[in-house]
């Protein structure tokens, strides 16, 4: 009976994770559970996703199913429907009325899963597990590695369990007990292991670490300065698993410290060569692939502010010399083998490249493929794209020359230069403009870069008006850009205070795109009524020059919001 009971324990254990993360299993049947022969471990086949179903109604269903396999398991024949439940082969008592409770009616369900897996034959069996005794054991099982994994085992079940119902404040008090301590623990004892043993708990650490952190940055700290469990999972992914071994559970793991860690979390991490220990994995299997390139691009961004500032990539010569760069591109651009693993790994390329020349076999398909990642509906993908397309922009040619340019704005606030300091610098904008309007596809960060330190210079709203207004100024700078510019690599994404007078002004009699029409005139609106605001003049003049369209949708929309 204490059989039975254990593959009770653990198939409930199974259902209640799952159900904890609103996953009902849908198909569990005789031919859908399994039994490794190794330990007597039961298993649950392929889940069902296609379910449709009441999610309450499937979770009473899934443990209705089960109490069918337990029966069958138990009695040694398929269990059939009365109203009296025939027991030959099990006595009276604990696991019998676990089995009946379990074939409830779903409508009469006394017991929920939380309250069966509550119950003190269940308990204490788990509390067993935890101080099992070789004498407890098969023979073919005595060995002391295997006490030791039934004891992981337990450990890492109730853990799993208790990590999925729990919230931020519980998984951060969890972490600061030691518990990344522990993981790391049975990474180290489970090197030594033979695979049967071993493959098993490390895909449960693994899933602990990711179900620990959970997006959680206080939790990455902890585990990071507190245990060993970044270098275990170096170790492993590295060193011990094979490509072909490696799953996404694996490298995801180790990812959540580079995606969620602090600057300096980053900066360790490379330190420990993390991105050498793993950039290999871009020959593995797609999901391994992605995990893999996003790692390593958190990894490089060892700066907030990287592609605002000057200077070339810190790893820069290490990547370049292991060969590491040419690999990204091999295997991640060229032969990347889904588009979300393409862009990635362009803009893994475009940050190690920052301030520098692409290589000439790289500079089109690289910057393509940033463009590409630019219009990506994932924020990850635009945010790290147009990032990566700015730091390609501060190449040496050009580092001077804006250099120059931002210092002039520094040393004299825009309200305090003078009209030919202000003239000065709008040309030298416009001619950085003009160069990239002419080499859109290299100069494409550059002309960002420009983008933002004219944000900077047109603060003064009065200079919208004036300087920036001249014939073949600024504005008209912008504008012969905009047609230049093919229509699906404009971006709308933010629209700054300033933004929608500055498109306004762009886009005189002409109409403005469906996705931000609304937006852009209702702003203007409000801007021009309040007379009290800087640009209020540079609103009117926005919203006279959209009028000036012919189409009757943006007139009657001007005429409608003013209302």
């Amino acid at each position: 009976m204490q059989k039975i009971l254990d593959f009770a324990t653990q198939g409930l254990l199974a259902l209640s994770f799952l159900h904890k993360h609103e996953i009902a299993h849908g198909q569990i049947t005789l031919s859908n559970v399994f039994i490794r022969e190794n330990d007597d471990a039961i298993c649950l086949g392929p889940v069902n996703f296609n379910l449709k179903q009441n999610i309450q109604d499937s979770f009473d269903q899934d443990l209705m199913d089960f109490g069918i396999v337990l029966y069958a398991l138990a009695e040694l024949k398929e269990y059939t429907i009365t109203n009296n439940i025939p027991f030959t082969r099990i006595p009276e008592g604990p696991t019998r009325q676990l089995i009946i409770s379990l074939l409830d009616n779903i409508s009469a369900r006394k017991q929920s899963l939380e309250d069966i897996l509550a119950t003190r034959e269940i308990q204490e069996r788990m509390r067993e597990w935890d101080d099992i005794q070789p004498q407890q054991l098969t023979p073919s099982s005595i060995e002391p590695s295997c006490i030791q994994f039934y004891k992981y085992r337990s450990y890492l079940a109730k853990l799993l369990v208790k990590l999925s119902g729990s919230n931020v404040d519980i998984k951060i008090s969890i972490a600061e007990k030691g518990e990344f301590v522990r993981l790391a623990k049975v990474l180290k004892w489970a090197r030594n292991q033979n695979k049967i043993i071993a493959r098993p708990l490390q895909e449960w650490v693994c899933e602990s670490v990711s179900n620990l952190i959970d997006e959680i940055k206080d939790i990455e700290k902890i585990g990071f300065g507190q245990s060993e469990i970044v270098q275990e999972l170096q170790h492993l992914i590295g060193s011990i698993l094979s490509i072909e071994e490696v799953k996404y559970i694996h490298i995801n793991a180790l990812k959540l410290f580079s995606y969620y860690g602090s600057i300096e979390t980053r900066g360790k991490l490379y330190q420990r060569g993390i991105i050498q220990s793993i950039y290999h994995l871009l020959l593995g299997s797609n999901s391994v692939v992605l995990e893999t390139i996003i790692t390593i691009g958190g990894i490089l961004l060892f700066k907030g502010d990287m592609a605002k500032k000057l200077g070339f990539h810190s790893y820069f010569e290490d990547l370049c010399k292991s060969g590491i760069t040419d690999f990204i591109y091999q295997n991640g651009v060229v032969n990347g083998k889904s588009e979300d693993i393409i862009s990635a790994s362009a803009y893994c390329l475009g940050w190690i490249y920052k301030s520098q020349h692409l290589p000439v076999d790289m500079i089109s398909s690289v910057i393509a493929c940033i463009k590409t990642g630019i219009k990506s509906d994932n924020r990850l993908f635009y945010t790290n794209s147009s990032s990566a397309l700015n730091c390609i922009a501060w190449n040496a040619e050009e580092l001077n020359r804006l250099e120059q340019i931002k210092t002039k704005i520094k040393q004299k606030n825009s309200f305090s230069q003078t009209l030919q300091e202000r003239k000065d610098l709008a040309e030298d904008l416009c001619g950085v403009l003009i160069e990239g309007r002419q080499n859109i596809e290299e100069k494409g960060g550059l002309v960002i870069v420009v983008c933002r330190i004219s944000q900077y210079l047109l603060s003064d709203y009065d200079i919208i008006s004036g300087i920036a207004l001249e014939k073949d100024g600024l504005v008209d700078s912008f504008f012969a850009l905009y047609e230049t510019v093919p229509i699906e690599q404009v971006s709308y994404k933010h629209i700054d205070p300033l933004f929608p007078i500055v498109i306004g002004l762009l886009h005189k009699a002409i109409p403005l795109p469906n996705e931000i029409r609304k937006e852009v005139i209702l702003k203007l609106k409000q801007s021009s009524k309040d007379s009290s605001l800087k640009p209020f003049k540079s609103s009117q003049l926005a919203l006279s020059r959209l009028a000036e369209c012919n189409g009757f949708d943006t007139f009657g929309e001007l005429i409608t919001l003013w209302i």
